[in-house]
């Protein structure tokens, strides 16, 4: 029913204790309702074409979720129960994998990232 092998990152929703998504060595991205019961609401089967490190929920908007191995936007009003649905836009800028992604508090399309090649971005969604 959810990952089947290991959960590398969770996140909740910012409105909502009840709801989060998952990220993990399978490739999936998960996005669960604890109000529902112990079965995905949403699953992402290859979200990415390798592990998945991390996830972010956009604190300002959340519809959107990023994820990490390389950085794709998934906006969550586009994906189905039945996993289809692709990122809305993947971010080149890393030649290593991403361990790590964040929204910025105080503004809804920026975001940063860190990654194995020892750099840190700042990306604004807005202007790519």
């Amino acid at each position: 029913q959810g990952h089947e092998d290991t959960v590398e990152d969770v996140q909740f929703c910012p409105s909502s204790a009840q709801q989060f998504c998952s990220v993990g060595d399978d490739s999936c991205l998960i996005l669960w309702d604890a109000r529902v019961g112990l079965a995905p609401v949403i699953k992402v089967e290859k979200a990415h074409d390798a592990d998945l490190h991390c996830v972010d929920w956009n604190p300002r908007d959340e519809n959107l979720i990023l994820t990490g191995n390389s950085i794709s936007l998934f906006d969550r009003r586009k994906l189905t129960a039945s996993g289809v649905g692709s990122a809305v836009h993947k971010f080149q800028g890393h030649d290593a994998p991403v361990l790590c992604v964040q929204w910025s508090p105080h503004s809804r399309s920026i975001f940063g990232s860190a990654a194995d090649d020892g750099l840190l971005n700042i990306w604004d969604y807005e202007k790519v």
